[in-house]
């Protein structure tokens, strides 16, 4: 639906009645304004579920105030025949009207908000009316003044989405990537800087996001894979392109980015509120590495963070990790290769299979006589007691991060 402006030789107080008793704003709307403000908030909330979005938490209580300044100015614009809305709160009006168009609301949804507000204050003051006594003339002025406000604030809104649409086609796009890019980065930003931007780019702030690496096979020529809903921030104009992928527990989103970047490999971070987005992008991108280093191996090109957190924590600071290899496995270090991964293969397995020969066994597919001979192997070349938690723990580190390693140099393994 297409609201036209008002006629631009038309009076901002055109078509409102100037014989209305001064006191009458006052008396009818005054005593019911807070509580009315409230019921009209939580009214749109319900009539129109599908924006409800609009009225939630701190945006909700702006809408509340502003209505009671939109109304304070009415009450006084009324008695004073002059109708117009001071600056104030015009320019509460056209920040919701703005905001609606970024959160991507048309113009249609905006007016449906305007005409159940109309009705739950129509029936509020028709009723207060009655019980004042208020003759059916006078009721009758005040509705014309209720439509004629109407009238006027559905042809602002109506400019203003014309103006916001007027604007350049990139800018939208460039609000994104600058969004993207303030998430993004190692230094928290400021809420407030988070909030500006995401309504200037469009972009309703999420609770939790997941951060994608995209590698090999990903389009390099700067263009975002096609499929992804209009929620994705993608920035792919770079060496090293990725995605920030909001509410990644809604069904159906793995499946959404398997099939806009097929034939790519690519690492899906862990999901996490949005103050951690670097964190998931960093954790993203050593997947990646990790992939191509053979240390990962994706599942139809994707490798999922949260299933292999343990390995990422290990290869998180590989120099720590190499001192302690060195030191902890130091006795393994002139063992012919061959036996030497025979053994580490063994002896993680045992401890991770709480010493159980016939679990190990079973694990190795060798008979447990076989595990029986190279523990004691291991033992002699120890010559620790392995029951010690804290020896089993860093043995336990050493070995993980040692075999995995060995996927860098041995193709294949």
């Amino acid at each position: 639906m297409r609201v036209h402006s008002a006629d631009s030789g038309s009076s901002p107080a055109h078509g409102w009645p100037t014989d209305l008793p001064r006191s009458l704003m006052a008396d009818i709307v005054g005593p019911e304004l807070d509580s009315l403000a409230t019921e009209v908030v939580e009214g749109v909330r319900q009539q129109v579920p599908e924006l409800r979005f609009l009225f939630e938490g701190e945006a909700g209580e702006r809408c509340r105030l502003g209505f009671i300044e939109f109304f304070e100015v009415l009450i006084e614009g009324a008695a004073a025949s002059d109708p117009a809305v001071a600056g104030s709160a015009r320019r509460q009006h056209e920040a919701f009207v703005t905001r609606a168009f970024l959160e991507g609301v048309e113009i249609d949804g905006v007016l449906a908000v305007y005409q159940a507000g109309a009705r739950i204050v129509w029936n509020r003051l028709a009723a207060a009316g009655r019980e004042a006594g208020v003759p059916p003339d006078q009721m009758y002025l005040l509705v014309k003044i209720l439509l004629d406000r109407l009238e006027q604030m559905s042809a602002t809104s109506a400019d203003i989405y014309e103006r916001l649409r007027g604007e350049p086609a990139n800018l939208l796009g460039q609000h994104r990537r600058r969004l993207l890019q303030l998430l993004v980065q190692e230094v928290a930003p400021a809420t407030d800087s988070v909030a500006d931007l995401a309504r200037q780019a469009r972009w309703r702030v999420p609770e939790r996001v997941a951060c994608v690496a995209v590698g090999d096979g990903a389009d390099r020529r700067g263009r975002a894979p096609i499929g992804l809903t209009p929620d994705v921030l993608t920035d792919f104009d770079r060496p090293d392109p990725f995605l920030l992928l909001p509410a990644p527990e809604l069904p159906g989103r793995e499946t959404m980015l398997g099939q806009s970047l097929a034939g790519a490999t690519y690492a899906i971070g862990p999901s996490v509120c949005l103050g951690d987005a670097p964190v998931s992008l960093r954790l993203a991108r050593r997947a990646l590495v990790m992939v191509r280093e053979g240390m990962l191996s994706p599942e139809a090109g994707a490798v999922r963070c949260d299933d292999h957190l343990p390995t990422l924590l290990l290869a998180g600071d590989e120099d720590c990790m190499r001192i302690l290899t060195d030191k902890a496995l130091a006795v393994f270090s002139d063992l012919p290769p061959e036996r030497r991964l025979r053994l580490s293969e063994t002896l993680l397995t045992w401890l991770s299979a709480g010493s159980s020969l016939v679990d190990v066994a079973e694990q190795l597919t060798v008979h447990p006589q076989t595990v029986r001979y190279r523990m004691r192997q291991i033992e002699a070349l120890v010559g620790v007691d392995l029951a010690d938690p804290a020896r089993r723990f860093e043995l336990l580190l050493a070995l993980r991060f040692w075999l995995l390693s060995q996927k860098r140099t041995i193709p294949g393994w």
